[in-house]
C-alpha cells in the first residue's frame, strides 16, 4: 500500500559534514516537514559519498522503489535530486513519469499538474546549480591565489637528503626500505630519483 507512505532521500559527503548540510540536519528538516503536513515517513534512502563521486546506489534504488511502494519522495534540498542543473531536471522528469509526488522542504510539494510549480522547481534547480558553480569558482580562485603567493598548491614537498640516501643505499637498503626511511611511498621515491637524475643530465 502506497496511499500515504513517503520515502525520503538523504545525501551527504565528507565536505558537507563540515558545513550545514549534515545527515542530522537533513533528517530533522524532513521529519519536521512531514509532521507539519501529516505525511507518513516510511523508508530512508541514504548515500554517503565523496564530493566527486557520481555513484548513488541508494538514490537509484529509491527511484525504482518509488514507482510502486510510495506516494512520493521528500528531500531537504533540491540539489539532493541531482548534482547539477541538468541532472535535477532529469530526476524531475523520471519522477513525473511515475505520477508520484516530489516534496522539497525548502518550498513544499512540486505539483506536476501546475505550470507555476514546474517553473518554480526549474528556477530553484538553476539557482542551486549556480550556487555550486560560484562555490567552485571561489575555491579555484583561492587555489590560484595560494599558488601565486606560495609557488605551489598542496602539501610541502618532502626533501630527500641525497648524501644520506646514497650512504644507506651502499649499506644495502632496498628502495622499499629507503621509502620508509624518508616517509614516502615507493612511487614518490622513484619519481624523486628520476627528477634528481634528470637534473644531472
Amino acid at each position: 500500500m502506497s496511499e500515504n507512505r513517503y520515502c525520503y532521500y538523504v545525501r551527504v559527503s565528507t565536505k558537507e559534514q563540515e558545513e550545514k548540510r549534515t545527515y542530522e540536519v537533513q533528517i530533522n528538516e524532513v521529519k519536521k516537514y512531514a509532521e507539519s503536513l501529516d505525511l507518513i515517513l516510511s523508508t530512508e534512502y541514504r548515500d554517503i559519498m565523496s564530493g566527486k563521486s557520481k555513484k548513488r546506489p541508494k538514490f537509484n534504488q529509491m527511484l525504482q522503489d518509488l514507482k510502486s511502494n510510495y506516494k512520493g519522495v521528500i528531500v531537504a534540498f533540491v540539489d539532493r535530486l541531482g548534482r547539477d542543473f541538468v541532472e535535477q531536471l532529469r530526476t524531475y522528469i523520471k519522477i513525473y513519469d511515475t505520477g508520484k509526488e516530489i516534496h522539497v522542504v525548502d518550498y513544499g510539494r512540486v505539483n506536476q499538474d501546475n505550470l507555476d510549480d514546474q517553473f518554480k522547481y526549474i528556477i530553484e534547480s538553476y539557482f542551486s546549480a549556480k550556487e555550486i558553480e560560484r562555490h567552485s569558482d571561489r575555491i579555484k580562485g583561492g587555489i590560484e591565489r595560494y599558488k601565486k603567493e606560495h609557488g605551489r598548491w598542496g602539501p610541502k614537498k618532502k626533501e630527500i637528503d641525497w648524501e644520506l640516501f646514497e650512504r644507506l643505499e651502499r649499506q644495502g637498503l632496498n628502495r622499499e626500505q629507503l621509502a620508509r626511511v624518508f616517509e614516502m611511498c615507493r612511487t614518490t621515491l622513484y619519481r624523486r630519483i628520476k627528477e634528481e637524475e634528470d637534473k644531472e643530465v
